[in-house]
């Protein structure tokens, strides 16, 4: 079996969200810890660790504890939003933890567990803690591929003009966008880097999604999965479990380091 991504997956997937799916064409069957074995027998370190995640790595031994006490207690897998006693033990711990000024008036929302729903939480929180239905978004800005998540915060939404006298919301690759009523609060200037080939504002370069992507090319044939990040993918990401040894840092940096070499040195 080749550790590529199957045709009848790729023959039913939309084309349109950006997933690692794209340019890590690894099938993974067996994963511990920083490692990933891919359906083609080669071996990985994993620098995606979920999308940060798997904050202790694949199958850590106290997260596996903890989920096999929760299977063997007999508890009920999914309960809604009924309370359940692995719930209440949570929320306990968490309030246990809080400074004494936050616990009388915190409320606690459980939400999905992908980026998208945090993304959208976040928005929520704010609309009722300021009690303003109005949102700043930023051309670019994406978490998650919702409504609000992908395409409201991404800038499809119409620019809001300020009030008479004041500059509003500035044009531009990073411009700032209304989503809801607008509230005006001052302009907001565009500090992204320039598009085009030519050098980019404050950073002195521009943006090079090609070297990012030969960067994570080199990495996966050096056995180091890596991912994408920035605006135009142009940053190369690693996101390892917080439990990282130092040995396993070593090994990191050393395939990381060879597989810059190449992509760096023709420029």
């Amino acid at each position: 079996m080749r550790n590529s991504r199957p045709r009848g997956r790729a023959l039913r997937e939309s084309a349109s969200p950006r997933t690692y799916l794209r340019s890590l064409p690894v099938v993974p069957v067996r994963t511990r810890g920083l490692t990933i074995e891919g359906a083609d027998g080669r071996r990985y370190l994993d620098r995606l660790s979920g999308g940060g995640a798997l904050a202790f790595g694949h199958y850590h031994p106290v997260v596996l504890e903890a989920v096999r006490r929760v299977i063997d207690s007999g508890a009920p897998p999914n309960v809604l939003d009924l309370a359940s006693p692995v719930r209440d033990a949570f929320t306990a711990e968490l309030f246990a933890d809080l400074p004494s000024e936050l616990t009388a008036d915190t409320r606690v929302v459980f939400c999905g567990p992908a980026g998208t729903d945090a993304v959208e939480a976040a928005l929520r929180l704010v609309r009722t803690a300021t009690g303003r239905p109005g949102l700043l978004a930023f051309t670019g800005a994406r978490h998650g591929t919702t409504t609000v998540g992908c395409t409201g915060a991404a800038g499809d939404l119409p620019v809001a003009p300020g009030p008479a006298g004041h500059s509003g919301l500035a044009a531009g690759p990073v411009a700032g966008r209304a989503l809801g009523p607008a509230r005006h609060a001052g302009p907001v200037h565009d500090a992204s880097p320039a598009p085009g080939p030519g050098p980019a504002r404050r950073t002195g370069y521009a943006p090079a999604p090609h070297l990012a992507a030969a960067v994570v090319r080199a990495c996966l044939e050096r056995g180091l999965t890596v991912g994408t990040g920035g605006r135009r993918s142009h940053v190369v990401r690693l996101l390892p479990p917080l439990i990282l040894t130092d040995e396993q840092a070593t090994a990191v940096l050393d395939r990381l380091a060879d597989a810059l070499e190449p992509v760096i040195r023709p420029l």
